[in-house]
């Protein structure tokens, strides 16, 4: 039998990055006939680097936790502004960071750029409702994942998804 929270944040976190990035390549399948990614699958491959950052740099593997304890996060709100392309074959940078927690749910955004990091394709705030998976109901977090967001939150000084975007498209540099 696996213990309960065996697998919950076993690293020890002196140096937490709290801004994690990975590159992906942008596939055929995943584009329209022009060569552009299709503007679904951007969510799919920002929210899928989230999770591998999250397992990478945080121990934290979402989906075991659910299982073994019954309580994990749902899609609650996406919001997303496509501002630049990605092409077939490109490869992009995908940052992601917790930007606002409570004690049941997380606000993460989560940024596509080219893999030099020079341009700005695409922003995403997709807010993580933390449920209890049996009485399909919000729950707080526990306290080691109540920890660990609070290790990680990098809070930033927009207040709403659109001032965010205004902010990127006039040149706003957001590291």
């Amino acid at each position: 039998m696996i213990e309960r929270n065996a697998h919950l944040c076993q690293k020890n976190f002196p140096t937490m990055e709290k801004r994690p990035t990975s590159k992906h390549l942008i596939r055929f399948p995943d584009c329209d006939p022009f060569g552009h990614l299709n503007n679904a699958r951007f969510i799919d491959y920002m929210v899928n680097a989230r999770e591998d950052h999250v397992r990478e740099e945080y121990d934290l593997y979402v989906y075991k936790e659910a299982l073994q304890n019954g309580k994990g996060w749902v899609t609650g709100t996406n919001k997303i502004a496509y501002l630049r392309e990605a092409k077939l074959m490109q490869i992009v940078t995908i940052r992601s960071h917790v930007i606002e927690l409570s004690s049941k749910y997380l606000k993460v955004e989560i940024i596509m750029m080219d893999e030099a990091e020079e341009q700005i394709k695409a922003v995403l705030w997709a807010t993580f409702v933390h449920m209890d998976l049996k009485t399909g109901r919000s729950t707080e977090h526990n306290e080691k994942i109540a920890e660990l967001l609070d290790k990680v939150l990098d809070p930033i000084i927009h207040r709403t998804f659109d001032e965010r975007v205004a902010f990127i498209k006039n040149g706003g540099k957001l590291f």
